[in-house]
């Protein structure tokens, strides 16, 4: 709960970074009032309010901030069920580096962190089109695993597309 806000501000650079893989669609363009979000958003904090949840649902929903010598770097966003596909314990919804930490170990060094702090069955996936995210989220997890993960269409909700993405188990160190 003390990282709310930071996570909030954090989340405004992530919806900015999205924007060329979801034009057309929500969350795609800037609103008149230049907000990244519905049409009669007048404030980022207005468009992100349905963000609230992740803060009300403490042992289900986990919002984690990523931090670099004491700074603000990013956040990961975990659900459990009910919130995830059944049969899977964890889906990392969203996760967010800011790019002066990228391609410095950052989001791996977290991702691997979040992957060993929640063990279990895990899913993630990625904007179609974000050959980036595509990349490292399979290099992250096949280090993790030793390759060993199925790739999926990851469903995101009864009116959302399905994306793809990867099911794989995070186990215990043995």
């Amino acid at each position: 709960m003390e990282h709310r806000g930071v996570i909030k501000n954090l989340a405004v650079f992530y919806r900015y970074e999205l924007m060329p893989f979801l034009a057309g669609g929500p969350g795609g363009h800037v609103n008149r009032f230049g907000v990244i979000g519905a049409a009669g958003d007048r404030s980022h904090e207005a468009s992100s309010q349905g963000d609230d949840v992740w803060w009300d649902k403490s042992g289900v929903l986990f919002a984690f901030l990523i931090r670099v010598d004491g700074d603000p770097a990013g956040f990961a966003l975990v659900a459990t069920p009910p919130h995830a596909t059944r049969g899977v314990q964890q889906r990392l919804c969203d996760f967010f580096v800011l790019n002066r930490f990228r391609r410095r170990g950052v989001g791996k060094a977290a991702a691997l962190q979040i992957f060993d702090r929640l063990r279990g069955t895990w899913e993630l996936g990625w904007v179609a089109g974000n050959t980036p995210a595509a990349h490292f989220w399979r290099s992250v997890v096949s280090d993790h695993t030793g390759g060993r993960f199925e790739d999926i269409q990851v469903g995101m909700g009864p009116d959302e597309p399905s994306v793809p993405g990867l099911r794989f188990a995070s186990e215990a160190a043995g």
